[in-house]
């Protein structure tokens, strides 16, 4: 009877452990169905994340090449901005030195009428002083 009753007590506890085993496995399926969900949700947001990541990285590819094409677009102009400065001075230059030939040319213009103007006035003054004499001479 001891025997039995402790076999009794003894299926007692292998049953309790069943259930017990039982709630155990239960618990452990819920929390690995709960896991599952969880892990399915980060990997949905870690996949959102890559994208987004990626989407800002081909934004920042873009970007530089922007800026690249900017930087040769401007280089280019700075090169062409210096090559009009240079043909500027080249004009300066040039227009300077016309404006002085122009001066020089117009004082030795001036020298010329000047010049020309005496020698009529010298011519004339032999004309009057001839026409004079002749006049004279005529008269007598």
């Amino acid at each position: 009877a001891k025997y039995e009753a402790d076999l009794v007590q003894k299926e007692d506890e292998i049953n309790a452990l069943q259930k017990s085993l039982i709630t155990l496995e239960m618990k452990l399926e819920n929390s690995s169905q709960e896991l599952e969900g969880e892990t399915e949700l980060l990997q949905i947001e870690v996949n959102e994340t890559r994208e987004k990541l990626r989407s800002a990285v081909e934004e920042v590819d873009e970007q530089k090449e922007t800026i690249h094409s900017l930087e040769e677009e401007l280089n280019r102009c700075e090169t062409r901005r210096r090559d009009l400065e240079e043909d500027l001075k080249a004009y300066q230059g040039a227009n300077d030195e016309l404006k002085l030939k122009l001066e020089a040319g117009k004082q030795e213009l001036k020298s010329e009428v000047e010049r020309l103007k005496t020698e009529f006035n010298e011519v004339i003054q032999a004309f009057e002083k001839e026409l004079v004499q002749t006049c004279e001479a005529n008269e007598e």
